[in-house]
């Protein structure tokens, strides 16, 4: 049962207007982005409340992402304490900063036997991600641990290094997703190729416009690889529907789709995330068919056989 005071007047405002036809497009989303608790940056829900809310919701899947820890075995521990009774889909992966072991195929093979089906590439810790201001006021900054020094994924020559190599194979061994975190674009036109090249059948592009370099015309060229470009709904309500309707038009969207990106104590919670932004695509002339797709229908295929 969800706490009286989960919602927040203000930041979830939109739940109190019901809308039928987003509700009903709502049935089916996969949410490949979610950041609940247990993490050291304060978030508004806990894997558990996670899940129950877009169980409520109608959503299929949701994968719980941390910055900091493996989430999959929480996940398992959780599925015993009633987890699964909520109908939906859970996932968890690990991602390869400071506090995971940076890019360590070690770590990266106990994550996937454990149960991982998200393996991202450096978030918190890539050198892209350092450049930018992380510093203290900052969203991104961690109130507690340590920083440590960028975490490089290719050698002096601009090649994948060969601990990235042995965890790309890993990823195509145990057919997880491949998530190139918070590179760059070129750090991700050196290493998508040989994720290909492994075997690697699900990878993921996330927020584009994050990421330094990463054009509509160079995500269109990833998606032509095979890679999926994730948008988030941050990056849709404050950059506007014309930006992702360029990334949109260059990529298509069969190799597009929607993801939360929520969970931050600043943010909406991730259900009402999905309702202001599929209200907001309607708004703007997008069709319910291509609501769906993006909402649910390219993610749910990357999904699509895990058990």
């Amino acid at each position: 049962m969800l706490r009286s005071d989960f919602l927040d007047p203000e930041l979830d405002a939109a739940r109190d207007t019901p809308d039928s036809q987003v509700a009903e497009l709502l049935h089916g989303v996969v949410d490949l982005h979610q950041h609940p608790g247990p993490s050291p940056i304060p978030r508004r829900m806990t894997i558990m409340e996670a899940a129950e809310d877009a169980s409520l919701a109608g959503f299929r899947a949701i994968v719980a992402k941390s910055h900091h820890d493996n989430t999959a075995p929480m996940i398992d521990v959780l599925r015993t304490a009633g987890l699964d009774d909520f109908g939906i889909e859970v996932y968890g992966g690990v991602a390869l900063n400071w506090y995971e072991g940076n890019v360590n195929p070690y770590v990266v093979e106990n994550a996937l036997y454990s149960g991982a089906r998200i393996v991202w590439l450096p978030t918190i810790s890539s050198a892209a991600h350092l450049a930018k201001d992380h510093g203290p006021g900052s969203v991104f900054a961690n109130p507690v641990l340590r920083v440590g020094p960028a975490n490089r994924v290719t050698d002096d020559d601009g090649k994948p290094t060969g601990d990235v190599r042995e965890v790309l194979e890993l990823v195509a061994q145990y057919d997880a997703i491949l998530n190139f975190g918070h590179l760059s674009a070129d750090e991700i036109d050196a290493v998508l190729p040989t994720a290909v090249a492994a075997g690697v059948r699900r990878m993921i592009v996330s927020h584009p416009p994050l990421l330094e370099g990463a054009t509509p015309e160079r995500t269109a060229a990833w998606a032509a690889q095979g890679a999926k470009i994730e948008h988030v709904i941050g990056n849709v309500r404050r950059r506007g529907v014309e930006l992702l309707q360029a990334y949109v038009d260059a990529t298509g969207l069969s190799s597009t789709f929607l993801s939360s990106d929520y969970g931050q104590v600043h943010n909406p919670l991730p259900v009402t995330g999905y309702q202001i932004t599929v209200r907001l695509l309607l708004d703007h002339g997008w069709s319910e068919d291509d609501v769906r797709r993006f909402v649910s229908g390219t993610a749910g295929e990357l999904i699509d056989g895990f058990a």
